[in-house]
């Protein structure tokens, strides 16, 4: 798709995304298998695999993502159709929306970072819609909100990424 060979194709970037959910949302149903003493055992091993992974994947996903955004500024189509972005950016400016960009930017230069699963009873992405076509459908979904922080310039900043739209923005807007 992509004249470059060194630009990651949109099969490449999407195969890292369903990776990096799978070994996220993997990691999550391992970690109810675990001793609840916290022990050790096989599940929590297998547990810690899947967040290595996850990790892997994050990194390559943003830094490809980064890539093709900077050579084709595919990101920009995103931010437009969804203002509301990713999530949330706090810094010395105060709070700020967070673009499916800049959340790439936070991945990369993260100096920390831990996830936060949260019920929602909405969609994440759909809500507004399929409530106007097939009004409550009662569900709830666990959803996987990254925060990271870090420093630029000397100046601290922590981000909140839901990670769902994160995903969805990278995988069709790059």
């Amino acid at each position: 798709m992509y004249p470059s060979p060194f630009i990651a194709s949109d099969t490449k970037i999407k195969e890292h995304a369903v990776m990096a959910l799978s070994a996220l949302y993997g990691c999550e149903e391992l970690s109810k298998y675990a001793p609840p003493d916290g022990q050790p055992d096989g599940f929590a091993m297998l547990s810690s695999v899947g967040e290595e992974i996850f990790k892997h994947q994050m990194v390559a996903l943003a830094a490809m993502v980064r890539a093709v955004d900077d050579e084709f500024d595919t990101l920009a189509q995103h931010q437009k159709q969804n203002p509301l972005g990713v999530g949330e950016l706090e810094n010395s400016k105060g709070s700020q929306i967070l673009t499916a960009r800049e959340a790439c930017n936070k991945i990369l230069h993260a100096r920390h970072a831990k996830i936060e699963w949260k019920v929602l009873a909405e969609h994440p992405y759909y809500e507004q819609k399929w409530y106007l076509q097939y009004g409550d459908l009662n569900r709830q979904y666990n959803v996987p909100f990254l925060h990271v922080s870090g420093t630029h310039y000397g100046e601290g900043w922590c981000a909140v990424i839901n990670l769902v739209l994160w995903v969805h923005a990278v995988s069709f807007f790059t």
